[in-house]
């Protein structure tokens, strides 16, 4: 009986695993997508932030602008005509008013609206209602002009 040698052949081949080189240059694309990925996502959340305070800043203008309009609309032309200058908005039961106490332009989460009147004609007042705000340390504003009319 012939006796049957084996033989293990515990070499190894050139396709089998993974080089140290192959590994460590996964790990090095893994970690720049990883890091790219990271920054993406900051970047994001970041602008969504940005995109809110200027949302709010947009709407907080608009109203501006509506409480210049009502206020024209329940005092009458003529006790809007001589107002020239800077003023603020606050808000009442009735409606809204003009005031110049700037505390009253304080809107909260660091807006501050004003509204400043100018006079076009004598039945024409200019009303441009500016909201700022910061921004990561930088000034921002949001601006809305109008005109309005005694059309009375």
């Amino acid at each position: 009986m012939k006796e049957m040698k084996q033989e293990a052949d515990f070499r190894c081949s050139e396709k089998s695993g993974f080089t140290l080189i192959e590994v460590l240059v996964s790990v090095v694309i893994l970690g720049l997508v990883g890091t790219a990925l990271f920054a993406l996502t900051i970047t994001a959340v970041t602008g969504s932030g940005w995109a809110s305070k200027r949302s709010m800043g947009m709407q907080y203008a608009k109203e501006g602008i509506e409480g210049v309009r009502s206020f024209r609309d329940q005092n009458g032309w003529p006790a809007l005509s001589p107002l020239s200058g800077t003023y603020y908005l606050k808000r009442q039961s009735s409606g809204f008013t003009l005031t110049t106490n700037a505390a009253d332009g304080n809107l909260g989460n660091g807006l501050t609206r004003t509204a400043v009147l100018s006079t076009v004609n004598s039945t024409q007042k200019k009303v441009k209602v500016d909201v700022s705000y910061t921004e990561n340390g930088q000034p921002r504003s949001v601006t809305l002009v109008t005109y309005l009319t005694d059309w009375h």
